[in-house]
């Protein structure tokens, strides 16, 4: 649906005064992730210039759907068509396509293994190899070999990605405690951890788990919710980020410098994580997910706007224009002063990363805020999971 709809802009995007040729695509979430498989799919080659991808990359955890045909018998299970597991593909289409469209939703809460999780169910499918197939080679493998549509790319993050799903275990006491009663079972469940694993490697990752994020205390309080917090960051976010920009440089073959990071970490008077958990737990877990869209978009269902003179009208006016200027320009305001993104560079630094822009509060600036040049974001946990999950080594 995306990419006929980006067929559709470059056929039609001339009547509204704009240029096919000058196309940028962005997204957030599992709209990052989007953005990031339209780089990867040889159809979509040629229907944008530019991407940006935020909080979210085609490697993470929660991308696509290891095996959809048992989800999708399953799926039919639950919406009651009969014999679902022994009907043939064509059958099991059609039947499904006669399900009315409540229950087919409805369908969806029972794949759930608890609470909300998975908290993505129907996610993009690897497909069989044809003509018309969006994709039909595992991401990773296209990262690796560079084989995909080389635009410039701005990736984002914020500092608490985990909070998305961490939150609300936190704050709803009866949730937390049902969890803490499964707390080994559903962190591992939670994980996503590769459908091969031995129960051995199963095993020695839970274990690392324990011993790096929570001590080896087997539950979630206030003494562990930040190391629940990096887990989840680090597992669905960091360590696909960190790769993703790896594979990306690594197998750039242009001088120009295509790739870029932003880190959004100022913390205003409103926060997602409030959304997450429905009470105001505004700026108790920092910067989380979401929380640099409320500087992009009005969100006037959840947030109030703000004045015209606060500081964080002067952070949406910078932060838009950031955005702007990428896409008229495939390259970020500011870009001289970041240094070159290279491989030799990313081997150089301990941290693993080129220069990137970091938006943050400033209390002695007269604006209230800064857009200042980063050189480190934590990579110890990264190189830990490459580990853990047996990925190539970048570092």
């Amino acid at each position: 649906d995306q990419q006929l709809a980006l067929r559709w802009v470059q056929r039609n995007i001339k009547y509204f005064g704009g240029d096919p040729q000058r196309v940028t695509i962005f997204g957030q979430s599992a709209g990052g992730v989007a953005t990031h498989l339209h780089m990867l799919s040889p159809r979509s080659a040629g229907l944008f210039q530019q991407v940006i991808s935020m909080s979210g990359t085609a490697n993470v955890p929660f991308a696509l759907v290891d095996e959809p045909l048992k989800q999708a018998r399953q799926t039919a299970e639950l919406c009651q068509v009969a014999n679902a597991q022994n009907l043939s593909t064509a059958k099991l289409t059609r039947a499904l396509r006669g399900v009315d469209v409540q229950t087919l939703l409805n369908a969806g809460d029972g794949l759930k293994f608890w609470d909300v999780d998975h908290m993505t169910n129907y996610r993009p499918v690897v497909e069989h190899p044809a003509d018309e197939a969006f994709l039909s080679v595992q991401p990773k493998q296209l990262m690796a070999k560079g084989d995909y549509n080389k635009v410039p790319w701005l990736l984002g993050t914020v500092p608490e990605e985990g909070a998305v799903r961490v939150v609300n275990i936190m704050e709803k006491l009866t949730l937390r405690q049902d969890f803490n009663s499964r707390f080994d079972e559903l962190i591992q469940a939670q994980l996503e951890l590769p459908k091969a694993f031995s129960q051995q490697q199963l095993a020695q990752v839970m274990q690392t788990v324990s011993d790096v994020y929570f001590h080896n205390i087997h539950e979630v309080n206030e003494q562990t919710v930040q190391g629940f917090l990096n887990l989840i960051s680090d597992r669905g976010f960091k360590q696909p980020l960190y790769n993703a920009m790896w594979d990306y440089v690594i197998n750039l073959k242009e001088r120009e410098q295509q790739m870029f990071l932003y880190s959004f970490n100022y913390l205003g008077p409103y926060s997602y994580a409030s959304v997450f958990t429905s009470a105001n737990v505004t700026k108790k877990y920092g910067v989380v997910h979401c929380d640099d869209l409320i500087y992009l978009f009005r969100s006037p269902m959840l947030f109030p706007d703000f004045e015209r003179n606060s500081t964080e009208a002067r952070v949406i006016k910078s932060f838009v224009g950031y955005f702007v200027h990428f896409a008229k320009f495939g390259k970020p305001r500011n870009l001289e002063s970041l240094g070159q993104c290279t491989e030799q560079v990313l081997k150089s630094r301990p941290e693993g990363i080129c220069d990137y822009h970091s938006f943050e509060n400033a209390e002695k600036d007269a604006n209230g805020f800064q857009v200042k040049v980063a050189q480190k974001l934590p990579a110890v946990n990264v190189k830990i999971w490459n580990s853990l999950l047996a990925e190539p080594k970048r570092y």
